[in-house]
């Protein structure tokens, strides 16, 4: 399973755009934050946490509070919106807990040891990654018992947009290719983690409605989500002005009392590494343990 991203150019559309994310992004910034409601009920106390791609610190400050005492690394491929990521700020010095870490990588290819995180939080990687390689290489970065937290916009997405859009350019035969990726469904994700190690894959979905007030702000909102004409069979034209004002009619005539309506199938999933660790030439890691009793079961004698 693939996106059929050019990722080098859906990077250029997030580093062009960076500076408008705090006014616009709305999408991302849903998934994000709905994202973390799904660690209630799971068991874990992280040590070292990974963000990956999730924006200019959109979760980091979240995490913090849900985990002072842990180091948190904020990984993006855009250098533009990793500097975003704030180092300092009043809550961490509050809870006494260290400024991130930031990391500009591909998360096809993390720069980190083996088993060497705790807790990996995805909120958006999945429409510019393959989701093959990215959980393979989660399961690898995962320590034993650790978890990985993603979130994605799934193919019922911007459906509003894209029937205008079919409408408004029929000619294009991709209609998606202006506009978003092919998003991956709730199902493949699940199958593709259980492939590549991941176990007890969990992933479920909500249809949420996002309402934009006007068609500026709904274009706005896709470019600095990176859903801009990055696919690698993308449609060469320009829209012409006949063309755009057509798919404007056809957008205000859908236009509800809160503005413009956006489907956004929110998928959300989980999956732990529970197999051994692996070492560098991908031979299993037996984690040793200084017994705290002799044989017999007597605890051993007090020292001093």
């Amino acid at each position: 399973m693939d996106t059929g991203a050019d990722s080098r150019r859906a990077r250029r559309n997030l580093a062009r755009t960076a500076a408008r994310f705090p006014s616009h992004a709305q999408l991302p910034r849903e998934l994000a934050t709905r994202l973390l409601d799904h660690l209630d009920g799971l068991r874990i106390a992280p040590n070292r946490i990974l963000c990956l791609s999730g924006g200019p610190g959109l979760l980091t400050e979240a995490l913090t509070r849900l985990f002072p005492r842990a180091d948190i690394v904020h990984a993006d491929p855009v250098p533009a919106l990793l500097a975003q990521v704030a180092t300092r700020s009043r809550l961490r010095q509050l809870l006494g807990a260290r400024p991130p870490l930031r990391l500009g990588c591909d998360p096809e290819s993390l720069p980190l040891r083996n088993g060497s995180i705790d807790l990996l939080v995805a909120p958006m990687v999945l429409p510019w990654a393959s989701p093959a390689r990215f959980f393979a290489e989660a399961r690898r970065v995962l320590g034993q018992d650790g978890l990985l937290l993603f979130a994605t916009a799934g193919p019922d997405t911007l459906r509003e947009w894209r029937r205008a859009l079919l409408q408004a350019r029929p000619d294009w035969p991709e209609p998606l290719g202006h506009s978003v990726l092919r998003l991956p469904d709730m199902h493949d994700l699940a199958d593709a983690a259980s492939h590549a190690g991941l176990a007890s894959p969990v992933v479920d979905m909500e249809y949420l409605t996002i309402h934009y007030p006007d068609l500026p702000s709904l274009l706005g909102d896709l470019r600095v989500a990176g859903a801009g004409n990055a696919l690698l069979e993308r449609p060469q034209g320009l829209m012409t002005p006949r063309a755009l004002g057509r798919l404007k009619a056809l957008l205000e005539a859908q236009r509800q009392p809160e503005g413009l309506p956006q489907t956004l199938e929110a998928i959300y999933g989980h999956a732990w590494n529970t197999r051994p660790l692996i070492d560098g030439a991908g031979r299993p890691v037996i984690p040793i343990r200084v017994a705290d009793a002799r044989p017999g079961g007597r605890p051993e004698p007090g020292r001093g």
